[in-house]
């Protein structure tokens, strides 16, 4: 297993000095990589390229509701995202009406809802979210 023998950022240089031949496979071994480090932002970034040069918008969504709170040019992402889906509003009023002890929308009733051939997820949004 190349992921026991490498730590996150060895695998991220390995992976930028010996690609993947073609981009269906480099997709599958970025996933890979994201599974076996989560929290190295390197392989989100690199799957979120490929997710919207392929118009794989579901996906897109998706990995980013994940690390969302890691880093504050992926949370202006999620957020572009919701507001020009026109959700924005729909997530912030979650966050404010869990704030305002309404606990079964928001943060503490976290949801998913289908939207084509990916589970998008409802209710994830700070609740300080200065409007």
């Amino acid at each position: 297993m190349v992921t026991g023998i490498f730590s996150g950022t060895e695998l991220e240089n390995y992976l930028r000095e010996a690609p993947a031949p073609d981009e269906a496979l480099s997709i599958v071994v970025n996933r890979y990589a994201h599974d076996c480090f989560p929290h190295d932002l390197t392989f989100v970034r690199n799957l979120l390229a490929q997710y919207r040069s392929y118009r794989y918008f579901q996906d897109e969504e998706k990995l980013l509701w994940e690390p969302w709170t890691e880093s504050p040019d992926l949370r202006n992402r999620l957020f572009e995202l919701l507001s020009s889906s026109g959700r924005l509003d729909a997530q912030t009023g979650d966050a404010a009406a869990a704030g305002s002890g309404d606990r079964q929308s928001g943060l503490d009733h976290v949801g998913a809802e289908q939207s084509g051939s990916g589970a998008i997820l409802r209710g994830v949004v700070p609740v300080a979210i200065a409007l």
